[in-house]
């Protein structure tokens, strides 16, 4: 016997992710890439992963500087 026992050890990994989307404005655009987000969580699930809370930091036109900078 090896004398090794099985471990869970849960933990996070922060990721940066941008992703072009199609929208009326600004906040239409967060609304649906939240929405996809979690839509996709489904498939993380069956990987392991959970999502937790999704941190906007900028949404701005494509080639436009956002004005939260």
């Amino acid at each position: 016997m090896s004398g090794n026992h099985k471990y869970i050890v849960t933990y996070t990994v922060d990721f940066t992710r941008a992703k072009a989307v199609s929208a009326k404005n600004q906040e239409d655009a967060i609304r649906k890439v939240e929405e996809q987000e979690r839509n996709f969580q489904e498939t993380l699930k069956r990987s392991g992963y959970i999502i937790g809370d999704i941190d906007i930091i900028d949404a701005s036109r494509d080639g436009e500087v956002s004005s939260r900078w």
